[in-house]
């Protein structure tokens, strides 16, 4: 029972009520006056009217807390719902004017006031009424804590809303709640009707908010001949019986103005012969008409109880028939409902099955991005390999440019001893000229001595004959032949240690060639590897520009492909969602469905309907299938980036081991410019470092 048959049963056929007034049956079940919604209401306990209203503001999903008495007094939840309800009037610039979220009890009360003051403005300027609409005092809310203050404005506010523009979408929200929601709703619009100067006759005073019975309803009034007649018949009855009572009463105020007169005239006349009976014989007539008049009235009462009787039974009929009209109405319209929703189905259906023709196509580009995949994954082990071997290589690097280095400072310090040798050489040799120069002249003196000795005595001068030559002469004899003697050991022992250290200095220096030699070899060795270093990481560079293109080119086809399993996959969970809704609304139906008043047709539809299902099934499991295998590329493109950010930190690796090894081979260059520049110096030997035996 929803909101429609509420309405429905608020008016009766041919009657005018005012609205929201409902046909109840008295306790002892005869026939009694009509109840109002209102009264009902009014029963209602407060907390259970504040429960129904908080639940219907449920329907709006509000930013706001609105949940108990206290979460309304503040004003912010109310003001957000009349903002939703008709937001050109209730605009977004005048929300501003609420402070949500405060805790101040004086801004509390301020959005209330401004919210109470607003909601009065709509209904004067919006919906053009005023009337004697029970507007609450904000300190009766936030003051008094009334809760009956605020369900009316809470009252006041659905009002309006079932009043403004967008009415129709709120009654439609209504009907979708619980009956008894949707009855107590009513009951509380019905209630701030009455106890307003505004009502109105027929439903149709609301504005667009419950909706006329459409062309495929069934009109009961149309449709039922028997109803209608007796309706009319029941209408004319009505009509006869009171022009029945008029006349009676009027029947009955003549003759108690007769009697009135007679007693009168008898009083007056004083029961003169010839008037009296003429008088009586008036009043027999009198009343012989009057009881005519009574037995005509009691038919005609027979007659009213007899049609009231076959009015009652029109009416439960038409009670019978309005709540199969109902229930038929209900179905028509979840029908309709599963028809528009099975067509829309049915073209995702389509569209999926298109997008379903894509999928060979998917599954090749996928085949390929494998194939690119394993090429990538090879080509990351080979630069892991390459990346493994870079520490060795930088460490034999390291290695190789501590010994140039030491090797460059031990080659500068044996350049500095040979070159100091060579000084020392230089100068025995000219000590050895020196020498042989006086040697020369030593020999010169001897062989003039020797000369000298032949001619004195032939060489053999005697002990005695030395007497005979003069003492300087012989003293000088003896100590230049002790001379002569101490030259010839000395020279002998100069000339062999002369030969020696010249034998070692040579040994020496062959020494040094050969190791200098040997480093000059190495560090051509380490120039070539430093020279073939710039190729290896220019070709590297080379590789890694074309994997870096590679990456982007896949990077763009994940985005594609990201893109097309999000659509799939939004797709999928609204089929899912849809699929859902048409089983449960399936369900539905085939239970409020009388077996025994189906017809063939409908079972025919039912499992046409059951095969369609089991079809979108089958469709949807495929679907979540292929969502299956788009999140293991997603994986698998995942894995991707991951390698293309390591290949990045090998490429950046790479070029500050180059930026090193040029600073190593600078180093390298820088060194041998200077071991030259030392080799060339010691040739030119500076004269302050000449030694002081040379002085």
């Amino acid at each position: 029972m929803n909101l429609r048959s509420i309405v429905s049963l608020a008016i009766c056929p041919g009657e005018r009520f005012p609205f929201g007034y409902l046909r109840r049956r008295t306790p002892e079940g005869a026939e009694g006056m009509e109840k109002p919604v209102g009264s009902v209401w009014t029963e209602m306990k407060t907390e259970e009217k504040l429960h129904t209203l908080l639940s219907w503001m449920k329907n709006f999903q509000l930013a706001s807390p609105h949940n108990s008495f206290t979460d309304l007094t503040s004003g912010e939840a109310i003001a957000e719902l009349l903002n939703k309800i008709d937001g050109e009037f209730f605009t977004n610039d005048w929300l501003k004017s609420i402070c949500f979220g405060t805790t101040d009890p004086f801004m509390k009360k301020r959005n209330l006031r401004i919210t109470l003051e607003r909601l009065e403005d709509g209904f004067s300027v919006r919906l053009k009424q005023q009337g004697d609409f029970p507007f609450p005092q904000e300190k009766d809310i936030s003051e008094k804590r009334d809760v009956g203050q605020l369900v009316t404005l809470l009252q006041l506010v659905l009002w309006y809303s079932v009043h403004c523009e967008q009415s129709r979408e709120i009654v439609t929200q209504i009907q979708q709640m619980d009956q008894a929601l949707q009855t107590s709703i009513m009951m509380s619009i019905t209630d701030i009707q009455h106890r307003s100067d505004v009502s109105s006759d027929t439903p149709d005073s609301i504005p667009g908010g419950i909706p006329k019975p459409g062309p495929n309803s069934i009109d009961i009034s149309s449709n039922s001949d028997e109803v209608e007649k007796l309706r009319l018949e029941n209408e004319d009855l009505k009509l006869s019986l009171v022009s029945t009572k008029e006349s009676l009463l009027t029947m009955r105020s003549e003759c108690d103005t007769l009697r009135r007169q007679l007693k009168e005239v008898e009083r007056t006349v004083g029961g003169m012969p010839q008037t009296v009976p003429q008088l009586k014989i008036r009043i027999q007539e009198l009343e012989d008409m009057i009881e005519k008049v009574e037995s005509t009235k009691e038919e005609l009462r027979q007659q009213v109880t007899e049609l009231e009787k076959q009015l009652k039974t029109a009416k439960s009929g038409n009670m019978t028939l309005m709540q199969e009209q109902r229930r038929l109405q209900d179905e028509v319209d979840a029908l309709r409902e599963s028809q528009d929703k099975l067509t829309h189905l049915e073209k995702t259906v389509q569209n999926l099955s298109k997008s379903a023709e894509e999928v060979p196509l998917l599954r090749s580009r996928v085949q390929d991005l494998k194939e690119q995949c394993e090429e990538h994954l090879k080509e990351k082990i080979r630069l892991e390999e390459t990346k493994r071997a870079m520490p060795r290589l930088q460490a034999e690097l390291d290695k190789y440019a501590k010994e140039l280095e030491g090797k460059g400072k031990q080659l500068e310090e044996e350049t500095q001893k040979v070159a100091k040798e060579r000084y020392d050489n230089k100068v025995l040799r000219e000590k050895i000229q020196v020498l042989e120069m006086e040697k020369k002249s030593w020999l010169e003196e001897k062989e003039k001595w020797e000369e000298t000795n032949l001619e004195l005595g032939g060489g053999r001068l005697k002990a005695d004959g030395l007497y005979d030559v003069p003492m300087d002469i012989k003293e000088k004899l003896l100590r230049l032949e002790h001379e002569n003697e101490q030259l010839k050991a000395q020279e002998s022992m100069d000339l062999k240690a002369l030969q020696q250290k010249l034998h070692e200095s040579r040994e020496r220096e062959e020494m040094l060639s050969a190791s200098n030699k040997k480093a000059q070899e190495k560090v051509f060795e380490l120039e070539l590897q430093i020279n073939d270093l710039p190729a290896l990481s220019g070709d590297s560079a080379k590789e890694m520009e074309r994997v870096y293109a590679q990456l982007h080119e896949k990077d763009v086809t994940i985005a594609a492909l990201q893109d097309s399993l999000s659509r799939k996959t939004a797709e999928m969970d609204q089929m899912e969602e849809r699929y859902k809704k048409y089983i449960v609304k399936a369900k539905m139906v085939l239970k409020a469905m009388d077996p025994q008043q189906g017809s063939g047709s409908s079972q025919s539809d039912v499992s046409c309907l059951r095969e369609q299902l089991l079809e979108k099934q089958k469709l949807i499991d495929k679907l979540r299938d292929e969502r299956e295998r788009d999140k293991a590329i997603h994986e698998t493109e995942q894995k991707l980036m991951a390698s293309a950010f390591y290949n990045m930190g090998v490429q950046l690796e790479k070029q500050a081991m180059d930026r090193r090894l040029a600073s190593l081979n600078v180093f390298a260059t820088r060194r041998e410019d200077e071991s030259a520049l030392r080799t060339i110096v010691p040739r030119g030997y500076p004269n302050d470092h000449t030694p002081a035996s040379m002085e």
